[in-house]
């Protein structure tokens, strides 16, 4: 049997934080598919995703962290936390959100992003309990 698939993202989570490129080439296949919501069309193939992350992870000194992951075969959902500095601020916000990825071979195809990135509060669902249920806190 091979990585579980929460292994894979945290691998690649890992290689956006350390803006390590070569890391995240290894995580995707070479047809990799990034879809967007409404305003972006999707990055697709390897050498375009991974030069459009290093550009984003860069800009915003971003920092991604897995929260809670659900798989199922092929495919795993992650929902997530990423803390950044928006340009020209100093204070660090939270975007929380949620990716689903399909897998194949070993090696992420697909990642199907949902969350709202505001430029200048946290992005948080109102009055949940993120601390008491373990999740990443300000940074």
């Amino acid at each position: 049997m091979g990585e579980r698939h929460v292994e894979l993202i945290r691998r690649y989570y890992e290689a956006l934080n350390r803006h390590d490129l070569e890391a995240q080439q290894a995580v995707f296949t070479d047809d990799v598919v990034h879809y967007y919501l409404a305003g972006q069309e999707p990055t697709r193939g390897v050498d375009h995703l991974v030069r459009f992350n290093a550009k984003l992870t860069a800009q915003f000194n971003a920092e991604w962290l897995i929260d809670h992951a659900l798989e199922q075969g092929n495919e795993i959902v992650v929902e997530w936390t990423c803390f950044w500095t928006p340009p020209g601020g100093s204070k660090r916000l939270a975007v929380r959100g949620a990716e689903w990825y399909i897998i194949r071979a070993g090696k992420i195809a697909e990642v199907r992003p949902y969350y709202n990135w505001l430029m200048t509060a946290d992005s948080e669902l109102r009055g949940f309990p993120y601390a008491e249920r373990g999740y990443a806190t300000a940074r």
